[in-house]
């Protein structure tokens, strides 16, 4: 588990208005900057990692991912499962991209991550009698 959330979103011109409104519902401000600083709709509105403190904890927003290749809302929705929380439906990354993903990061964290989402890979695969 981390301590965030990461929201890859499609970085077009209504989608990013609904991104503002719901960071500022959020009141989100820039992550780690003591000015309290928001976010406007210039800053969101590219391929960029904006990251946010709010009221919910930590939310990044993320315009693309990846070291090699910046993946796009667009290169990933393929690979994405709807699921439901808390009363709301979202998608996220399969398991096998998530691990794509954080073995190409190749930080020290996501070093750890990988190895936690292959031992749930591994017991996914278990077949129970």
């Amino acid at each position: 588990m981390t301590d965030d959330l990461d929201i890859v979103y499609r970085v077009e011109h209504d989608n990013v208005h609904r991104l503002l409104e719901a960071l500022n519902r959020l009141d989100a401000v820039v992550f780690g900057d003591p000015r309290r600083l928001r976010f406007k709709f210039d800053h969101l509105n590219n391929t960029g990692h904006h990251l946010n403190q709010t009221m919910a904890g930590r939310i990044d927003a993320l315009g693309s991912i990846g070291v090699k290749r910046k993946l796009v809302f667009e290169d990933l929705i393929r690979d994405t499962q709807e699921v439901e929380a808390f009363g709301v439906s979202f998608r996220i990354l399969d398991l096998d991209r998530l691990i794509e993903v954080k073995t190409e990061m190749g930080r020290p964290r996501d070093k750890l991550a990988v190895m936690e989402l292959e031992a749930i890979r591994r017991n996914l695969n278990v077949v129970l009698p």
